[in-house]
């Protein structure tokens, strides 16, 4: 499952809720990224090698990267990761190549697929979540959603550790207590009960989580996970994005991944954003930047950019890759990889919100439009949903 992207939004049949309730941040993450949802029964019969599932009001979606998880069919080759296409309100296909006719047994089940991530450590509304993939760097994502009081209902607190003994001891933070005490914020919007919008989406060693930005529109885009690092054998190329303050803050909680637009040799990222340790595999954690293609007033990815549709081809640019930069002055900051699955739209504002679009300027995948806020810029994050990302 590593390699397979899947995303997921609120929107969705059987999706979580998030709002400022302890925990909530913690049922979504546990929902995309251990357990699934939405689990129903089905039936299956395969004719001509597709299989046609049955289901009384489904509820799945048949977008590109909203992957089912099936179990308990027998022939065993239905089993496993699918690709829906939804053919009506209780029914929906996928491939079944090689897969005699007539109607498999079992009790099969279809759910939401999650990305197969470990939750390693528990505790009142507290998870450490680590990738499950051998290949992986290892590092922990521990996310503190306790706060219940009004002044700090809107955020969860993330911090990446090397190690963990339990929830509440680790060795290797990032952000380092020196950075930023208690850890970078991840918003949950406004602090009031209602359901708030977000999207996620990954592979089984990174994700993107775009969380409400609070009582205005647009999401504010965050991550964790392995990069794809040009460092043979990076043990810690591991990052974690974030912002430096709560929602309703002075600063608005903008993200370093959605208001970045770095020059090369300057100083990247924020101490809310971070990777596990500097090429040399030595230190602490040190800040970290995305580079793109933006200008001063802005990234591309954010605001900004050419009119779309272009009046050239009456299309859009995708710029790719977008690269990681470490903080690392006695080098100008150098590139240590890129990130995973993350494209610029080289326009204002291309597509709509969660649109997924293909073969744009020649890229024959998959790409999920997600509407961004970079404090007061409203833009557009593209990611690649077809994979793999590395």
């Amino acid at each position: 499952m590593a390699n397979e992207v899947i995303w997921f939004d609120s929107a969705e049949t059987g999706a979580p809720t998030l709002n400022n309730a302890a925990g909530s941040l913690i049922a979504v993450l546990d929902a995309c990224l251990i357990n699934g949802f939405n689990l129903k029964s089905i039936t299956i019969n395969v004719a001509g090698g597709v299989a046609t599932a049955t289901c009384n009001g489904h509820g799945f979606s048949g977008a590109a990267g909203k992957l089912l998880q099936i179990a308990g069919a027998t022939p065993n080759e239905l089993n496993g990761l699918k690709q829906p296409t939804v053919t009506g309100t209780n029914t929906f296909t996928f491939p079944a190549p090689g897969v005699p006719d007539g109607a498999a047994t079992g009790a099969i089940t279809a759910k939401r697929a999650p990305l197969g991530w470990t939750k390693v450590h528990t505790g009142a509304n507290k998870a450490a979540y680590r990738s499950s993939d051998v290949a992986a760097t290892g590092r922990l994502l521990r996310v503190d959603d306790t706060a219940a009081a009004p002044a700090s209902a809107t955020d969860a607190r993330v911090v990446m550790y090397e190690a963990m003994n339990d929830i509440d001891t680790g060795t290797g933070p990032g952000p380092t207590p020196s950075q930023m005490a208690g850890g970078a914020y991840w918003g949950k919007g406004s602090n009031d009960a209602n359901a708030k919008s977000w999207v996620l989406a990954g592979d089984g060693r990174f994700f993107y989580f775009f969380g409400p930005a609070g009582g205005v529109s647009g999401l504010y885009a965050y991550a964790f996970g392995d990069i794809v690092s040009y460092r043979a054998a990076d043990a810690y190329g591991c990052v974690l994005f974030g912002s430096l303050s709560a929602l309703g803050a002075v600063s608005t909680g903008a993200t370093q991944l959605s208001n970045s637009n770095l020059n090369l040799g300057t100083t990247p990222g924020s101490s809310g954003s971070v990777i596990s340790r500097l090429s040399s595999q030595v230190g602490s954690a040190v800040p970290v930047g995305a580079v793109g293609v933006g200008s001063t007033g802005g990234s591309c990815w954010a605001s900004g950019g050419a009119a779309w549709p272009s009046p050239v081809d009456n299309g859009t640019v995708l710029h790719r890759p977008i690269y990681v930069q470490e903080a690392n002055a006695s080098f100008s900051h150098p590139i240590r990889g890129e990130m995973p699955g993350m494209l610029q739209f080289m326009a204002n504002q291309p597509y709509a919100h969660k649109e997924v679009v293909t073969n744009i300027d020649g890229y024959a995948r998959n790409v999920l439009a997600v509407e961004i806020r970079n404090n007061s810029a409203i833009g557009r994050f593209a990611v690649d949903v077809s994979g793999p990302w590395r």
